[in-house]
């Protein structure tokens, strides 16, 4: 009687390894642990940075209405509040408000940022400045 012979056994690569499995996965939390604190570090930074560009938009807006009440024949009203200082400024995506205590507060995507509006009179235009408490240096 003759035996077979068995088929040689076959040493291609047909898959991955547990280990190799183990650390495709420690790899990657390691970069996550990395990566997910410095995202948020820059969703802060760009909420600040808009909220900066806000004030500067604020400012201007306050004095190009002066130089406009100066010189037109029918001038625009005098910003005095939050709600005339919206209006005012192109804030797509920015909601400006009336806060506590006189304040105007900035809203965007959910962080709220705050500044004092002293309203414009006839000698000077309205003045914005911001509220250190709540506006965070990044």
């Amino acid at each position: 009687m003759r035996l077979s012979k068995s088929k040689p056994f076959n040493r291609d690569h047909q898959g991955y390894t547990l280990i190799e499995l183990i650390m495709v996965i420690i790899i990657l939390g390691i970069l996550s642990a990395v990566a997910i604190p410095k995202y948020i570090d820059l969703q802060t930074e760009a909420k600040t940075a808009a909220a900066n560009g806000v004030l500067g938009a604020a400012a201007s807006a306050c004095a190009i209405n002066y130089a406009a009440r100066q010189t037109k024949q029918t001038p625009p009203p005098a910003i005095t509040s939050c709600d005339l200082l919206q209006g005012a400024i192109d804030s797509s995506g920015v909601t400006i408000t009336t806060g506590g205590s006189g304040q105007c507060d900035v809203t965007i995507n959910l962080s709220i940022y705050s500044f004092t509006l002293a309203g414009e009179t006839a000698a000077s235009p309205c003045k914005v400045t911001r509220v250190a408490s709540r506006w965070p240096v990044p």
